[in-house]
Order: structure tokens, then C-alpha cells, then sequence
């Protein structure tokens, strides 16, 4: 039973770094840092770790892409949302560059 557990857990792990290596998906959401760590389970994006931080601060479940385990559901609603389709909606009138890490506000 532990080994069927052990080779779903490794697919969900693939699909994952597959998602990861997609589009926007390859860059943060919020500040375009390349290779994020972390998905925002809220609203289903790829963030680095310092806007990950951010967002768990505004009370978002934020879980680490390489330290946690992903149900099913999570997986396929991140091959829906994704980085992409979260911009389309989010960032549909926006123009501005965003911001550098390191600068205080």
C-alpha cells in the first residue's frame, strides 16, 4: 500500500515540476523573479520566496513546490490557473514594472 502511495506522491511531484517549466509559471507572479519556490493555493500562482512571504502575511495558504505534498484537486486546478491565466485576469490593466527585491516601501 506504501509503495502505491509513494508513486502517486512522485507523479503529483512531476506534474507539478512540469507546471513549473510552463509559460509565466517559470517566473514569480508578483515581481517576475525566475524559479519560484511556492505556489499561493489561494489563487492557484507561482511565487518566489520573498512574495511568498508577502502573501503569507495577508493570510493565504502558501505551500513550498518542492517541500509539500499536493492532493489531486490541487494539481489540476494549478494546470487550469497557473501564473498565465491569474495575469489575464489580475493584471489586465496594469502597466506599471514591478517592483525589484531589496527596495523598502
Amino acid at each position: 500500500m506504501s509503495n502505491l502511495k509513494a508513486k502517486k506522491a512522485q507523479k503529483v511531484k512531476d506534474e507539478l515540476r512540469k507546471l513549473t517549466l510552463q509559460g509565466h509559471n517559470k517566473t514569480c507572479m508578483d515581481c517576475d523573479e525566475r524559479g519560484p519556490l511556492y505556489v499561493v493555493i489561494d489563487y492557484y500562482i507561482f511565487v518566489c520566496s520573498t512574495c511568498s512571504a508577502i502573501h503569507r502575511s495577508l493570510q493565504h495558504k502558501v505551500k513550498g513546490i518542492s517541500m509539500s505534498e499536493f492532493n489531486d484537486d490541487e494539481v489540476a486546478s494549478l494546470k487550469i490557473g497557473g501564473n498565465d491565466r491569474a495575469s489575464k485576469i489580475y493584471k489586465v490593466g496594469y502597466r506599471g514594472d514591478h517592483p525589484q527585491h531589496g527596495n523598502e516601501m
